[in-house]
C-alpha cells in the first residue's frame, strides 16, 4: 500500500524522480522546482524531464536552458511575430545553456558552440540557418514553423 501511494504522488509526466541527485545539481545550480529523470531533455509544462545518462554538470547547464523557458510564455499560434518570438525563445535558452557550460568548463558539444564562445557564431543566425537541427540539436525551427501554422 506505501507503494503504490508514493507511485500515485509522483507527478512525473515522464521517468521517474531522484531526490538525491536532483539535490546535488542544485547545489551546482539553481532551483529547479519539479524534476524528472527520464531518456530526454525536455519542458513538459512546468516539470522539467532530464535524460539521465547526462552527466551532471551536463544537466546543470541544460536546466539553465529549461528554466529560461520556463520564464518565458511560449508565442502564440497564428500571431504575425510568432515564428520570431519561437526563435528568441530558444536563443534565449541557448545562450544561459551555453554561458553555463562555459562557465562549468565543459567542453563544447553542439555545433555552434565552439563558434559562439570565440563569437564568430550567432546562436540565432544558426538556428535559423538549421531548421532541421543537427549534431545534438533538435529541428527547432522546423517544428515552430508548424505549430504557429496551428
Amino acid at each position: 500500500m506505501i507503494t503504490f501511494l508514493i507511485a500515485c504522488s509522483q507527478s512525473c509526466p515522464e521517468g521517474g524522480v531522484d531526490p538525491a541527485r536532483q539535490a546535488g545539481l542544485e547545489a551546482m545550480g539553481e532551483p529547479l522546482g519539479e524534476v524528472c529523470f527520464g531518456d530526454r531533455n525536455v519542458l513538459i509544462g512546468e516539470v522539467i524531464v532530464f535524460d539521465a545518462a547526462w552527466d551532471d554538470p551536463s544537466l546543470v547547464a541544460k536546466g539553465e536552458h529549461l528554466l529560461a523557458h520556463r520564464a518565458m510564455s511560449e508565442p502564440e499560434p497564428g500571431s504575425p511575430e510568432c515564428l520570431e518570438s519561437w526563435i528568441a525563445y530558444e536563443t534565449e535558452g541557448w545562450t544561459r545553456e551555453l554561458e553555463r557550460r562555459r562557465g562549468l568548463g565543459l567542453p563544447a558539444i553542439y555545433p555552434f558552440e565552439a563558434g559562439w564562445r570565440d563569437s564568430t557564431v550567432s546562436i540565432r543566425d544558426w538556428l535559423v540557418e538549421h531548421p532541421e537541427g543537427g549534431s545534438g540539436v533538435d529541428p527547432l525551427l522546423a517544428s515552430y514553423e508548424e505549430r504557429c501554422k496551428e
